[in-house]
């Protein structure tokens, strides 16, 4: 599953609520119903809540206030995904798609931001953490990026990091 995500934005809410309950559908589906999702202030932390569609427009109104928007597996499905983070198209294609340009089985990817990635893998078993790091190196995802207890970017959401672009502003 590809979920292309650096382009939305805080247009009107006409119309957008469909698309982000078919990407809440998605993810529920990609974490067997067991997720969470959480609300990120870099001054004052992190609140978790429980992913469903009657929070959209909160979520929406919080991302456009400058808050990140993420997601994870619930703690008891954690030991079997793994996410590997700040990935390349060309790396996203060499490891994680088949013949025919196809997502290999267990695959969600999302494009955090311009040729930026996140491609979540759901394990047949459960992983140790000295497992998932083997494989993120392997992966070539971002080194400071611990997998014990990773959360990732939520689809559908702007990536409110800041980027610069000359400017001293956000590019996306």
């Amino acid at each position: 599953m590809f979920v292309h995500q650096h382009g939305t934005g805080a247009s009107s809410l006409r119309g957008e609520e469909s698309p982000m309950k078919t990407i809440f559908y998605k993810l529920d589906r990609f974490f067997l119903g067991k997720w969470n999702i959480a609300v990120l202030d870099l001054k004052t932390g992190r609140w978790v809540l429980q992913p469903t569609v009657r929070i959209i427009p909160y979520l929406k109104a919080e991302n456009s206030a400058g808050r990140h928007i993420l997601m994870q597996p619930a703690p008891q499905l954690q030991p079997s995904f793994l996410i590997a983070d700040d990935l390349t198209w060309s790396g996203i294609q060499m490891q994680h798609m088949g013949p025919g340009q196809l997502f290999k089985p267990g695959r969600m990817v999302v494009e955090t931001s311009p040729g930026n990635y996140q491609a979540w893998i759901r394990s047949s078993r459960p992983l140790s953490l000295e497992e998932k790091r083997y494989w993120l190196n392997r992966l070539r995802s971002d080194p400071g990026a611990d997998p014990n207890g990773r959360w990732g970017r939520c689809p559908g959401f702007r990536n409110r990091k800041a980027h610069s672009n000359g400017f001293g502003g956000e590019l996306n």
